[in-house]
């Protein structure tokens, strides 16, 4: 019976540490940011809506593009489907943020969710860039809207943006140091195991 540590290595190992949801969530965030600027704010809310079931289609077919899974099989991808179902739960309350408050409200809620659920990744892949982007993207989420509340759209949907591609470099480099790892502790062992 594999113990946690080992399970979580296999984990990250199968599916990248997630790299193929931040692709396809950097996009939605640039998309949003884009509509704002070139529509209106209203376009980029409707859009914001109904553009984040685009996410997990698009991860689907990131993940193809990289050879790996979305998830593995075991208790820890469960665990992480139930942190996604989790984060879901609480798109009701930002939606109702926008129609009743301004449409501005939705990006603000939406980011800190994002923000505050990588914690949970950080641990999963015991990843520093996932512990990272969770701090930095919470914190310039709460600084935009005392800054500037009206313009939630266009800076949350670019700074996430570039946050979730630096996201990807990171967990490009955490995933060849693990690759690495993995190759010198093999040489250790005689060949003939």
């Amino acid at each position: 019976m594999e113990t946690l540590t080992e399970q979580k290595i296999k984990l990250g190992q199968t599916n990248l540490r997630g790299l193929a949801f931040l692709l396809a969530a950097s996009l939605y965030w640039l998309s949003m940011g884009c509509l704002a600027i070139f529509t209106s704010t209203k376009v980029a809310f409707t859009f914001s809506l109904w553009g984040g079931g685009l996410t997990l289609p698009l991860a689907m077919l990131f993940t193809k593009m990289l050879g790996t899974t979305l998830g593995g099989k075991g208790d820890l991808s469960t665990l992480g489907l139930l942190a996604n179902v989790f984060q879901l739960l609480f798109f009701p309350m930002a939606i109702s943020l926008g129609f009743s408050y301004g449409y501005h409200y939705l990006p603000l809620a939406l980011s800190l969710l994002m923000g505050a659920h990588f914690i949970y990744y950080g641990w999963l892949y015991n990843s520093k860039t996932y512990y990272i982007i969770c701090g930095v993207s919470v914190l310039f989420t709460y600084w935009v809207w005392f800054i500037t509340p009206q313009q939630t759209f266009v800076y949350l949907g670019f700074f996430n943006f570039v946050l979730l591609n630096a996201g990807v470099v990171g967990l490009m480099m955490e995933n060849n140091a693990s690759i690495k790892k993995l190759n010198e502790t093999l040489k250790e062992y005689p060949a003939n195991l």
